[in-house]
């Protein structure tokens, strides 16, 4: 159902969804709403969220990513799976 190949994800016409998802797109975009998807015998979900705030999250990780704050989470993450390769991985003799 995409409508272009240039998106790993499937790009779908409001016109082909139909009345139902029509009412989630007013609740996502309209109100800037997420909504929550989930199915019978299943407890995998899915969250909807606005193109507008997927850029804004993106952009946030991209400010953050260039940050001395990352660059030191990002060294103390290292150094705990370190740690933890040695007490869970000891190095044989």
């Amino acid at each position: 159902m995409p409508d272009t190949i240039e998106h790993a994800y499937p790009i779908i016409d409001m016109t082909r969804v139909g009345r139902s998802m029509r009412k989630i797109h007013d609740h996502v975009c309209g109100r800037g709403k997420r909504a929550e998807i989930t199915r019978a015998g299943c407890d995998d979900r899915c969250v909807l969220i606005s193109k507008k705030e997927l850029d804004e999250l993106e952009n946030a990780i991209e400010i953050f990513a260039d940050t001395q704050a990352f660059a030191e989470m990002s060294r103390n993450i290292q150094q705990l799976l370190n740690t933890a390769g040695v007490v869970y991985h000891p190095q044989q003799a």
